[in-house]
């Protein structure tokens, strides 16, 4: 569950991630998730203590915080470490296993983004 998930700060050009979510899912997607989630959990205590605005890019939609980015943020940040490919395979995974929501924007090269949950696996 992404209850235990231990986030790592991502103060260049240290990148840090949870070593179980790297051995689960793979160290590309550990490391572009952290840095999602980093974003994601700043933006919610944002919001939770009063600095947060939608016109920052945040939205709520029923229970879920959406942060619009832009297709070279979200595809881009990494592009030193990982191919354009690697990065897409790896945002592509996170979908799949239910822990990362994407969907395009109204404007052309921004994506709206979610972060998911584990799922519940016996």
């Amino acid at each position: 569950m992404l209850k235990d998930y231990e986030y790592g700060p991502i103060l260049p050009p240290y990148i840090c991630c949870d070593g179980r979510f790297a051995k689960k899912y793979g160290i590309t997607e550990a490391i572009i998730f952290n840095f999602l989630y980093h974003d994601f959990l700043t933006r919610s205590q944002m919001k939770r203590y009063g600095g947060w605005h939608e016109e920052d890019g945040w939205m709520e939609e029923g229970a879920r915080l959406w942060r619009c980015n832009s297709q070279k943020v979200l595809f881009g940040w990494f592009a030193g470490i990982f191919s354009e490919q690697q990065h897409k395979d790896a945002i592509k995974h996170l979908c799949d296993e239910g822990l990362l929501f994407l969907r395009p924007s109204a404007t052309d090269g921004y994506y709206w983004i979610s972060i998911g949950e584990e799922p519940e696996r016996a």
